[in-house]
């Protein structure tokens, strides 16, 4: 796992690897640059975006426009640049259940998972 940015979470968020022992399994790579990010999300299956509020979600079409689809919070503005089950998938807020329900559907089924990287591409490239 692959956690990009910075923020008021992320010491809790260091923290709670170490008490499910997957420190090993996550790098941090805090605030990165343009490059850096477009490297980071070409390179994985899925982004996750879990904000309770969002303006729009660019950051759901920067995934998009490298072929990477996202699981968002259902709210205002995720919920409009997620294209629900065509471009990615979207939880409730704060429904964790749910959000490792999506996780694992699009883990598990490399097809749906290749046809939302397609689909997001698409999409993402639809922006200017």
């Amino acid at each position: 796992m692959t956690i990009a940015g910075d923020g008021s979470r992320l010491g809790a968020l260091k923290e709670l690897t170490k008490t499910l022992g997957i420190e090993d399994s996550v790098i941090f790579h805090g605030r990165v640059d343009d490059d850096t990010r477009k490297k980071i999300l070409s390179e994985n299956w899925v982004a996750i975006q879990p904000s309770s509020y969002e303006g729009w979600g660019i950051t759901v079409l920067e995934a998009n426009v490298c072929g990477t689809p996202v699981i968002a919070s259902d709210t205002k503005g995720l919920r409009d640049s997620v294209k629900d089950g065509e471009t990615g998938l979207l939880f409730g807020v704060g429904d964790e259940a749910d959000l490792v329900s999506k996780m694992n559907k699009l883990f598990s089924d490399e097809y749906l998972r290749k046809e939302m990287s397609r689909k997001a591409l698409e999409w993402g490239q639809s922006f200017s």
